[in-house]
């Protein structure tokens, strides 16, 4: 029999750690839960050091245990400086010798005071979708002070408790650099046009003031607090000049440059001044034209044709010198104008490229498209952000994201084509690689020894990897697109299914639900179920996934493990020695049949008493509450003979065996004590020693 409880033992054992290990593989599912489940994988830890994305995890008090190569790169922090490192420690580390160059620990606590916050979060099972951190760091230039990083973390579970945040950091210095650039242009150009001699101002599509210059602000006396949101036309305008002065806004508007509209401008001394104004257009991103900028000419005053101010040419100079790629063509798509950004990202000069077709230029899945395009353009679509590959003198292509707009001349007729660029070949290249690894993950699930199935919102089967199709025997091209409750879930556990489901998709994980799934040749497999909510981008819920583990074998050694049990139950109860059970603490736990029968006391009788006290005469108690003693410490006593006394109070001579009784963890839990009533061969020893 020990030798059975011994195999029982065993296999308990194995099952279990078979089970540990099927669990740790349940949330292969997403980027994150699929990282962070596997962690322990010499493979998937060298896949993540291999991403050409930082990741890092966190602890739940926030150190930091998982670091890749990307993440040493971009923070200039190696692994083994920042294994078990604070997150925070590491960020107010790299401030504060930032700091002693360049500026105040004010400005440190504003820069991470939202860092605690997000992390606390993150450890404490809620997932962060993007948080934005710039951090000042050492490695970077001069002009590159600061770290910009777009962070999102997913907490990390075990067996139910948030046990730290995974994290997923993504540099866009680049991008913050190109809008830091983009508002160092601006003001650029509001400074120069305070510097102009002409009256400058900017007009949203209904001719509400935005801004103006020096130069109108000295001719009408109105400061631009004063004049911000102002109809400029109803607030300076006569009836007549208003008139024509709008439906030339109104021709602006519909993206045609107004050049010598001569209206009279008064001032707050309602003095007026005759001026000639030209209102260009700006196109938006949209292709929509939102604001219009006014430049104007006194024309009473005596200024001079070739004045070197002139706000044209400063705005052709600006245009030329941008950092951004920018170009026009004529209608035979032959570039005519091309500026320093274009150079700087293909390589050619404006000598190289001018009198010669933009295709020339393009890649050749790009050319045709592009041609369609501009042919859309001149017929009056709006076409907005489309992508083209442009050639380098190097050779590679740049993939620029380009807006492209008709370009007129002064009498309001087109004459070609105006593009403005943004090199996104990095972000291409970035999505690029998520891509792969996207792929890479879901071959993964799909191939994994672990059971996934997807469900869309409405319950119909959506995932279906290998593994599953093995246990149930349905293939993936069977299930798709049917109900998964009602295809395989037995009648008695649809309840508790559509339950887990629903709650799964209000946006509740649940995890160690047992159930059974029918297989197609009708048979029951138990199945221990994990699901979490499958989200988009934006965040909305549109299925869930959920991650099995086959514990059919578990469950059939639980019912052996609970019928030998029952055996050695009844086999205790029935034999024909008198057996007893104490706990830890003397108490009576077990009085078989036999030992009622031998000492009258009934098994209610003794349950819960204190087998020494009750049963043992005082002179015998040391003796036997010692064997005890040493049974619960795990020394076990053999053939110890002690007075036991009935409810008749006759006295009964007792051999005990006194075995230590243990849990599924080998603790001692108590004592089983089987004896044997000796009474009768002691009177047989006693008459023969007469």
């Amino acid at each position: 029999m020990d030798e059975e409880l011994e195999k029982t033992r065993r296999e308990r054992d194995d099952a279990q750690t078979e089970c540990a290990e099927l669990r740790l593989q349940r949330s292969c599912l997403l980027e994150t839960q699929i990282v962070e489940s596997l962690m322990g994988s010499c493979e998937i830890r060298e896949f993540i050091d291999s991403v050409g994305t930082a990741i890092f995890g966190l602890n739940a008090q926030g150190r930091i245990d998982v670091w890749n190569r990307q993440a040493q790169s971009l923070f200039g922090v190696t692994k083994h400086e920042a294994m078990g490192m604070l997150f925070v420690d590491l960020l107010d580390h790299r401030a504060l010798n930032y700091q002693v160059h360049s500026f105040s620990y004010d400005a440190i606590f504003t820069v991470f005071r939202q860092v605690p916050s997000w992390i606390e979060l993150a450890c404490g099972g809620h997932h962060i979708g993007s948080i934005q951190l710039s951090i000042p760091v050492q490695r970077r230039s001069v002009s590159e002070k600061f770290l910009h990083v777009i962070v999102s973390a997913s907490p990390r579970w075990n067996s139910g408790s948030c046990c730290g945040t995974f994290c997923i950091c993504q540099d866009f210095s680049e991008v913050k650099r190109f809008e830091d650039r983009l508002l160092s242009r601006v003001k650029t150009a509001e400074e120069m046009a305070d510097s102009t001699t002409n009256p400058i101002m900017l007009l949203d599509s209904k001719g509400m003031i935005l801004g103006w210059n020096r130069v109108f602000v000295e001719t009408t006396g109105r400061s631009r607090e004063d004049v911000l949101n102002q109809n400029f036309a109803q607030t300076f305008l006569d009836l007549e000049p208003r008139r024509r002065f709008m439906l030339a806004l109104e021709h602006s508007i519909r993206r045609k440059k107004v050049q010598c509209i001569e209206i009279c401008l008064k001032n707050v001394r309602e003095n007026f001044g005759i001026f000639s104004f030209t209102l260009d257009p700006q196109m938006e991103t949209s292709g929509q034209v939102e604001r219009v900028i006014c430049v104007g000419k006194r024309i009473a005053a005596n200024v001079s044709p070739g004045i070197h101010d002139d706000a044209a040419n400063q705005w052709a100079n600006s245009l030329r010198t941008a950092n951004a790629p920018i170009f026009s063509l004529d209608l035979d798509y032959n570039i005519t104008e091309w500026n320093d950004g274009a150079s700087q990202i293909t390589s050619f000069s404006e000598k190289d490229v001018v009198g010669k077709s933009i295709f020339e230029f393009l890649s050749e899945d790009y050319a045709s498209s592009s041609k369609s395009i501009f042919n859309s353009i001149l017929n009056g679509q709006s076409m907005k952000n489309f992508e083209v590959e442009m050639r380098t003198r190097q050779g590679p292509f740049v993939c620029i994201l380009l807006n492209v707009t008709k370009r007129f001349d002064t009498a309001g007729s087109v004459v070609g084509f105006f593009g403005i660029g943004q090199d996104i070949t990095e972000r291409k290249n970035d999505e690029l690689e998520r891509s792969k690894m996207v792929e890479q993950l879901y071959h993964f699930i799909e191939n994994t020894n672990t059971p996934i199935f997807g469900v869309d919102e409405d319950g119909f089967i959506n995932e279906w990897n290998k593994k599953i199709a093995e246990l149930t025997g349905y293939s993936k091209e069977e299930l798709l697109g049917q109900r998964f409750i009602e295809t395989l879930i037995p009648e008695e556990f649809k309840a508790e299914v559509q339950n887990t489901v629903r709650a799964t998709l209000q946006g509740i994980s649940t995890e160690n639900v047992e159930f059974c799934l029918c297989t197609k040749r009708k048979k029951r497999i138990d199945l221990l179920l994990s699901t979490s909510p499958r989200m988009i981008l934006s965040g909305q819920i549109v299925g869930l996934i959920g991650v099995g583990q086959d514990i059919s074998e578990r469950k059939k050694i639980e019912v052996e493990k609970a019928r030998v049990a029952d055996e050695l139950q009844r086999f205790i109860q029935s034999a024909n020695a008198p057996i007893f059970g104490i706990d830890t603490d003397g108490l009576i736990n077990e009085w078989n049949d036999m030992a009622a029968q031998i000492t009258g006391y009934r098994r209610d009788e003794t349950l819960g008493k204190d087998f020494v006290k009750e049963f043992v005469r005082s002179e015998n108690q040391e003796s036997v509450k010692a064997v005890l003693s040493d049974a619960l410490d795990g020394k076990e006593a053999a053939n110890f003979e002690f007075p036991l006394y009935t409810k008749e109070n006759k006295r009964i001579e007792f051999l005990l065996n006194a075995t230590s009784r243990r849990d599924l963890n080998y603790n001692v839990i108590g004592v089983l004590g089987v004896g044997q009533d000796i009474t009768e061969r002691k009177v047989i020893e006693i008459e023969k020693a007469r």
